[in-house]
């Protein structure tokens, strides 16, 4: 190639590369102003976020003193409210004392005049008060129909049916435990008395019969019978109240042959167990002095609650000898024909006399 072609070429590459960096300038330039524009956008955008936080805060700042105040003006509020509530129970409680305190008036006012309305009933004469009050009668007529009532059921019962004091179970304990019974038993008579049965008088009559004097209504009394030990054809009656359980009277009855042994054994062992306190040879005595005495005449012996005889009977042809024992309350004084509440008990005589045999013998009737 020549010189001259090449020196023709050598500038073209000369501007080429001068086109280039002007390229690159103006690219670098362009670079450059968008820079500054996003700086500017950035610094825009960072002064309104400044703005923006500084509104905010400022809100924020309004809100919370807003919202304070809000909280300062709930407090009074409440602290208002809670005081206005401790005001109304207090008020509440004086109107409910003063309601308490009306009532309590009332009560006394109504109090004072019932008392003297009760002081002005009580000094009107009686025909007055039943004339305000009807009631009054008819109570009076209903408690004196429950005395009457009361009388019948208890008061007539002890007026006509006399009681003993004593029940069958303590005198059959009583007569077995006697100090007669028990020398006897160590002579070996055990003349103790049985636990008997209640009995119906229209079935099992009196050993006594038609004999019988001292009685006792039925409608009061119950009637007890049964076997005695030792001697064959023994046995004892009695009768007891319904009320109590007491004894109206009670009988112990023993076969008689002549032989006034079992009659004054019995005798001595009953007045031994009525009577706790009296030593056994004074109801030996006191034994023997009934059966020496003894005229038929069908007196009791008396002493202290009690009264005693000796009832002389037949009975499906056996002769017995009736010791029948009754309240002291329930015989007349006719019917009395010895008392030994004051008697000399040591002098009387320690034997039974032939006339003892005889006034027995001659008294006993049938009865049956």
């Amino acid at each position: 190639m020549s010189k001259s072609e090449n020196k023709g070429k050598a500038p073209e590459k000369n501007n080429e590369i001068t086109a280039q960096e002007a390229d690159e300038k103006i690219s670098l330039d362009n670079d450059a102003s968008v820079d500054e524009i996003k700086e500017t956008d950035k610094d825009s955008e960072t002064d309104e976020e400044v703005k923006e936080a500084e509104t905010e805060y400022e809100f924020k700042g309004k809100v919370t003193e807003s919202s304070e105040s809000e909280s300062e003006d709930d407090l009074v509020e409440s602290s208002d409210s809670e005081a206005d509530e401790k005001e109304e129970p207090a008020a509440e409680d004086k109107e409910a004392d003063a309601e308490v305190s009306e009532e309590k008036a009332v009560v006394s006012e109504a109090e004072l005049k019932t008392k003297k309305e009760n002081e002005e009933f009580r000094k009107l004469p009686f025909i007055e008060k039943c004339k305000i009050d009807p009631l009054i009668p008819v109570l009076i007529l209903l408690a004196f129909a429950a005395l009457i009532i009361s009388g019948i059921y208890f008061v007539l019962p002890e007026a006509s049916t006399k009681s003993m004091g004593i029940t069958y179970e303590e005198f059959k304990t009583r007569f077995n435990q006697s100090e007669v019974m028990l020398s006897l038993m160590n002579s070996g008579l055990d003349i103790g008395l049985n636990p008997v049965p209640y009995v119906d008088r229209s079935i099992t009559p009196s050993i006594l019969g038609d004999n019988e004097e001292f009685k006792v209504s039925r409608s009061y009394a119950d009637y007890f019978a049964g076997p005695v030990r030792y001697y064959p054809n023994a046995g004892v009656e009695g009768a007891a109240r319904r009320s109590d359980g007491y004894m109206a009277y009670i009988r112990i009855y023993v076969p008689y042959d002549e032989d006034v042994n079992p009659v004054w054994m019995y005798t001595a062992n009953t007045l031994e167990t009525l009577y706790p306190d009296m030593e056994h040879f004074v109801a030996m005595n006191i034994a023997l002095g009934m059966l020496g005495d003894y005229s038929g005449d069908g007196k009791y012996s008396v002493k202290g609650n009690y009264a005693i005889r000796l009832i002389p009977t037949k009975n499906n042809d056996t002769t017995y000898i009736v010791i029948e024992a009754v309240p002291r309350t329930a015989v007349k004084s006719s019917q009395i024909g010895t008392n030994y509440d004051d008697s000399d008990f040591a002098n009387l005589s320690g034997t039974a006399s032939e006339s003892v045999t005889e006034s027995i013998t001659e008294s006993v009737t049938e009865s049956t």
